[in-house]
C-alpha cells in the first residue's frame, strides 16, 4: 500500500484494506499486507483488493483506491473405487467417480488403468477410458495377469491436479491349456475321434501342470453357431488328458477348464474336423 506525497510513492501504514469482503488486514510496515481468502475456491476467478470502504475504517487523508487480480485454480483429484471384482474370466470390474475441490466434477476425464505386483512400484498402464460427463465410470477389463494391485491415475492440466486412486488387490491363478489336438483328420463318419491337451497353472513367471481338474471338451458343428457339450475328461497328475468320442459330422472341437476357487476359466485352441 503506498500513497503519493510530493510527486513520490511511499509506504503508507495503518490502512484498512478489504478483499471483496471476504478477508480485511491492515498495512504494516513498508506498506505491506496479506489477504487471505477463508473459502476453498473451486473455479477460477478475478479478485478486488480495495482501501476499506468502512466509513470507520476509511482514511480521511487518502483517496480510495483498488486493484484486481485473477486467480487460476487447479482443482485437486479424487478418484474413488467405489466397487470392484476379479471375476473366473479375468474380467476386472471398477465401478466408481471422480471429481475434484468442493465436487466440481471434470467432465470426460482420461483415466489411466494401471497394475503392480506388489502395490509399491512398478506401475504399469495397460490402457485407458474416459469418463462419463458426470465423473463416473463403469469399466470391464479384461486383464492378462489376474494377480496383484491396481489403481486409476489421471494426468494433470490446467485446471486439475494429477491425482490416484486407491489400489486394490485380487489374487487368482492363472490357468492355460495348450497343445489341444482334435483327430485323426479326416476321420471317418462313426469312428473315434479323440481330443488331447495339457492344462496347466502359472506358478510365478512359468506355466506347470495342473493335475487332477475336469476339463469339458465342447463340439460346435459346422454351419451352426452354439456349442454343445460333448463330455469331460480329468487331466492325470501332468495335466495331460485325453477325451474320445464318435465322429458324426464336421466341426470345430475345444477344450474348456472352467475355474474353481481362485483360479481364472481357460479355453484351448479350436481345431476343426474333417468328417468324411
Amino acid at each position: 500500500m503506498e500513497y503519493l506525497y510530493d510527486g513520490s510513492w511511499r509506504p503508507a501504514k495503518g490502512v484498512a484494506l478489504d478483499m471483496d469482503y471476504y478477508a480485511t488486514a491492515t498495512s504494516g510496515t513498508g506498506g505491506r499486507f496479506t489477504l487471505t481468502h477463508p473459502y476453498l475456491l473451486s473455479d477460477d476467478g478475478t479478485f478486488t483488493v480495495r482501501t476499506s470502504l468502512d466509513s470507520y475504517l476509511a482514511d480521511l487523508h487518502l483517496t480510495a483506491s483498488h486493484a484486481q487480480l485473477k486467480v487460476d485454480v487447479i482443482n485437486r483429484t479424487n478418484i474413488c473405487f467405489c466397487s470392484s471384482w476379479l471375476d473366473e474370466y479375468s474380467d476386472l470390474h471398477i465401478q466408481g467417480g471422480m471429481n475434484g475441490s468442493k465436487g466440481k466434477v471434470p467432465p470426460n476425464r482420461k483415466l489411466y488403468f494401471q497394475q503392480s505386483a506388489d502395490g509399491k512400484s512398478d506401475w504399469k498402464s495397460l490402457g485407458w477410458f474416459t469418463t462419463k460427463c458426470d465423473g463416473t465410470f463403469n469399466l470391464d477389463a479384461y486383464v492378462s495377469v489376474p494377480k496383484g494391485y491396481w489403481r486409476l491415475y489421471s494426468a494433470g492440466s490446467s485446471d486439475y491436479r494429477s491425482g490416484y486412486s486407491d489400489s486394490v488387490h485380487f489374487n487368482r491363478t492363472a490357468t492355460r491349456i495348450t497343445g489341444f489336438d482334435a483327430g485323426p483328420e479326416p476321420v471317418r463318419k462313426g469312428h473315434t475321434s479323440t481330443s488331447t491337451g495339457i492344462l496347466q497353472r502359472l506358478s510365478g513367471t512359468k506355466w506347470v501342470a495342473f493335475g487332477k481338474q475336469r476339463v469339458s471338451i465342447l463340439f460346435r458343428a459346422k454351419g451352426k453357431k452354439s456349442w454343445t457339450r460333448s463330455g469331460s475328461v480329468k487331466a492325470d497328475s501332468h495335466g495331460h488328458f485325453t477325451a474320445r468320442f464318435t465322429a458324426e459330422q464336421d466341426g470345430t472341437w475345444v477344450g474348456v477348464y472352467l475355474a474353481s476357487g481362485s483360479y481364472v476359466d481357460a479355453e484351448s485352441d479350436h481345431d476343426y474336423v474333417d468328417v468324411r
